[in-house]
């Protein structure tokens, strides 16, 4: 049985958007939980919800879960570096407290921008692997609207996104999160990773996955998923999170 701190810190950020998020929309947002701490994490998503939900169901009671912290709030302006700070902050504390741990799964959105960190969830990676180590597999799930930049493909193990605009399968995104999870556990740390950008943006009303283009490219990477491949995404981006890395990528961890 494997011990897996489970966590999340989710925003989608628009840069253009002039009032800052700070730590009070985490704390209190009309309409999400707020911070969840603990075994508030577990009662919250025991039912279909997050991909949280979906990742807990999906281990099947063979893995033991150390729930951290997990806090979503609505798509606003850039987070303040308080909030960024206090949050993962918090996060890294009680996964030191958790240690040893055999795995990290993150409930992410991927396109968070701090006023410190361009890629907030990048450089959340990169301290949860200090942390832990070279050898703990660390999986995470993303929104469909996620940049995916060098950072977070070095630090994850595995990306698994959403599939769908609109979102309709995070529950499922869990779960195949956890199944990711299970395969790493297993055969270790994916020794092939690459992540490729696509030269140009795309907007979000392009972005449907029920027309085309979305919706061929999304079921070609599901296609070329074979039994070497812990995980294959294509993800349109989010141009208003404004980052150097913005806009359509494929990645892809390989063992």
């Amino acid at each position: 049985m494997a011990r897996i701190a489970i966590g999340g810190f989710m925003h989608e950020t628009n840069c253009f958007v002039p009032d800052p998020t700070d730590y009070e929309d985490f704390a209190r947002p009309p309409d999400r939980p707020g911070i969840l701490r603990g075994e508030e994490i577990t009662l919250e998503f025991a039912e279909k919800g997050a991909s949280s939900a979906g990742f807990i169901a999906g281990s099947d009671g063979n893995h033991e879960i150390r729930p951290l912290l997990w806090t979503s709030t609505t798509p606003g302006g850039t987070v303040t570096a308080r909030a960024y700070e206090r949050i993962s902050g918090e996060i890294i504390a009680l996964l030191s407290d958790a240690l040893p741990v055999d795995a990290v799964y993150l409930d992410l959105h991927g396109a968070m921008v701090s006023a410190q960190h361009e890629d907030g969830e990048g450089e959340l990676l990169r301290r949860v692997r200090a942390v832990i180590g070279d050898s703990a597999p660390i999986v995470i799930s993303l929104d469909y609207h996620a940049n995916v930049t060098d950072e977070m493909i070095a630090h994850a193990d595995a990306i698994l996104p959403y599939r769908t605009y609109p979102h309709v399968d995070q529950y499922e995104t869990g779960k195949r999160a956890s199944e990711a999870m299970k395969r790493l556990l297993i055969e270790g740390r994916p020794k092939g990773r690459a992540l490729r950008h696509l030269p140009f943006l795309l907007p979000l009303n392009f972005q449907c996955t029920l027309v085309e283009p979305s919706k061929g490219l999304v079921e070609a990477a599901v296609a070329r998923e074979n039994d070497d491949i812990v995980s294959l995404s294509y993800l349109p981006g989010f141009p208003p999170a404004d980052l150097r890395q913005c806009g359509p990528t494929v990645s892809a961890h390989a063992l």
